[in-house]
């Protein structure tokens, strides 16, 4: 289970699927709080922390330095218990569902090409403004809104 306490920050990278199974993460290198998950949480499961109703949609929480993630590329980000994808498109910085409502792996683990990530594991195709599924358009993952605020990209869950 994921050792992350509630209102903590955790930076992680995910595991190529070669190297192992979906659930396996490290986390990656940070000048803030950074906590070690073994495993991500099951789909689905609500805890008391991430339980949270859209209308409770809280204050920006800070997720990374904008310089440590450069134009065409993201990452995953753990915030009250859930995880978001964050991209760098051309400077302009946007946040997504990590889980890929497929077969439920990363997108932040996934290839950004112009202004659409595709998953790792089967190639779906979203686009990281609108959340929108280029490969079934009853497919599209939630988006959140991001900023940059003192050089730190913030995202409001």
């Amino acid at each position: 289970a994921c050792k992350a306490k509630a209102g903590s920050l955790t930076l992680c990278r995910r595991t190529p699927y070669s190297e192992g199974p979906p659930e396996a993460v490290r986390t990656s290198q940070s000048t803030g709080p950074v906590v070690f998950c073994s495993t991500r949480p099951k789909r689905g499961a609500a805890t008391a922390a991430g339980a949270e109703s859209e209308q409770d949609m809280g204050d920006f929480t800070n997720v990374a330095e904008t310089e440590s993630i450069p134009p065409g590329t993201g990452r995953t980000v753990h915030v009250r218990g859930k995880e978001y994808a964050v991209w760098n498109v051309a400077g302009a910085f946007h946040c997504i569902d990590d889980l890929c409502p497929h077969r439920g792996a990363s997108l932040g683990a996934g290839n950004l090409e112009t202004s659409t990530v595709y998953c790792p594991m089967h190639g779906w195709g979203f686009d990281v403004r609108s959340g929108a599924c280029t490969t079934g358009a009853d497919r599209s993952v939630k988006t959140y809104p991001a900023r940059v605020l003192n050089g730190q990209v913030q995202i409001q869950v």
